[in-house]
């Protein structure tokens, strides 16, 4: 890397630890005036998801055109897009990287969620891809574990997501989606326990409602 861009590109590291998203942005805008590279294009797209700008995508898609085979920039898009709650977008790269067996197992964790909330029915199949791949990632065994639960294939749905609460026995959601599998197991006692003690804890979190609901009904 020259010279010249090394001191922009460390002044936005710099800030970019220190959460100013939009500092950072500056001095990786400045880089970009000299040159453009897959390090600096992805920097920009950190910046501006830190920043909160809604154009994190933009640097990415424009590397993208030029360089339609960097498989670690599309990943990083498809991300972005999914943050940006732009689905439709972000699901279209996350199938172009499985078509060439270019998808890692949290994107394929991701597309299969995707497909189980459309009601695809290709959801437990990549499910079951992304789990083989890495079954020691919590979120991927919970994402399993949660769509063959919906599928009513509870008694492996609940193995599952005992497991996925021991790897990730912080998650609140992975805590609600036990508890909801085990009284759907008749597991009410042991359901009524995981309850107690998530909500006990006064967090919040996307199911805290489901979670009440559910106690109170036990």
């Amino acid at each position: 890397m020259p010279d010249d861009l090394r001191c922009p590109i460390l002044l936005g590291d710099v800030e970019l630890a220190r959460g100013d998203g939009a500092s950072a942005l500056g001095h990786f805008e400045v880089a970009a005036q000299s040159a453009r590279s897959r390090i600096i294009v992805t920097r920009l797209a950190r910046a501006h998801s830190v920043a909160g700008t809604g154009q994190a995508d933009q640097p990415l898609s424009g590397w993208l055109a030029e360089h339609p085979d960097d498989h670690e920039v599309r990943t990083m898009y498809a991300r972005v897009l999914e943050s940006d709650g732009k689905l439709p977008e972000a699901i279209a790269q996350y199938e172009t990287l499985l078509d060439i067996d270019q998808l890692d197992p949290a994107g394929m964790n991701n597309l299969a969620w995707h497909y189980s909330l459309q009601g695809d029915d290709r959801a437990v199949e990549l499910a079951e891809r992304a789990h083989a791949l890495a079954p020691s990632v919590g979120s991927i065994t919970d994402t399993l574990g949660w769509i063959l639960a919906k599928e009513g294939q509870t008694e492996r749905a609940l193995s599952l997501l005992r497991e996925a609460s021991g790897q990730l026995p912080g998650n609140a959601e992975v805590q609600f989606h036990l508890a909801y599998v085990l009284a759907e197991s008749g597991e009410s006692t042991e359901a009524k326990s995981v309850l107690d003690e998530l909500l006990g804890s006064g967090d919040d979190f996307p199911s805290r409602a489901d979670a009440e609901q559910l106690a109170e009904s036990l």
